[in-house]
């Protein structure tokens, strides 16, 4: 009876048990432009970490720990990414599984983009540029990007420790038909 019920508790752990990526995750980026008297529309682009957030708690994604694998992003036609940072401070900030903020600041050509932590807003400026400069500040937005096999990213795996539940489960089941099959050869009640 206790193995009939090991079996099934294992069977149903494996059937509720949930799946990792074992993939890096990507976000794509919104960049907004919110003052009034900025000039530049904003951008888009995307980050990308190693594995995915787990929802709990505050968890962070950087360059150092090597869980930042990826940022980059478009505003007024110039593209900006990790090798244009400032410094090696680049990070993603997620609380509770929520996007709560980007820290990155970077110059290409003297042109300055900073992104900030905990207000996801971002500043732009471009003093390159003849009068009246280029200028945005605004709010930053990330959505999931969800990859699939027919767009060249990969599914979800299932956890390890699902799988060695189910190889439990599967040789208790096998036990207990050989227990059974030995207590009925035997003349014994099992």
């Amino acid at each position: 009876m206790f193995l009939r019920t090991l079996a099934a508790l294992s069977l149903a752990l494996v059937t509720f048990c949930g799946t990792a990526s074992a993939v890096p995750t990507t976000y794509d980026l919104t960049l907004t432009n919110t003052n009034p008297i900025g000039n530049v529309a904003g951008g888009t682009g995307s980050l990308t970490i190693d594995g995915s957030v787990l929802g709990i708690g505050n968890e962070f994604f950087s360059v150092l720990n090597g869980k930042l694998l990826a940022l980059s992003f478009d505003i007024d036609g110039h593209n900006f990414d990790l090798a244009d940072a400032s410094n090696t401070g680049s990070q993603i900030f997620f609380q509770n599984g929520n996007l709560a903020g980007l820290t990155f600041l970077g110059t290409d050509n003297n042109i300055l983009v900073s992104l900030t932590v905990g207000a996801l807003s971002f500043t732009y400026s471009n003093f390159a540029a003849p009068y009246p400069f280029p200028f945005a500040q605004g709010i930053l937005s990330a959505t999931l990007r969800v990859d699939t096999p027919d767009n060249g990213g990969s599914t979800d795996i299932p956890e390890p420790a699902a799988l060695l539940l189910f190889a439990a489960a599967v040789l208790g089941l096998g036990w207990q038909l050989r227990r059974g099959r030995l207590a009925a050869r035997d003349g014994h009640a099992v």
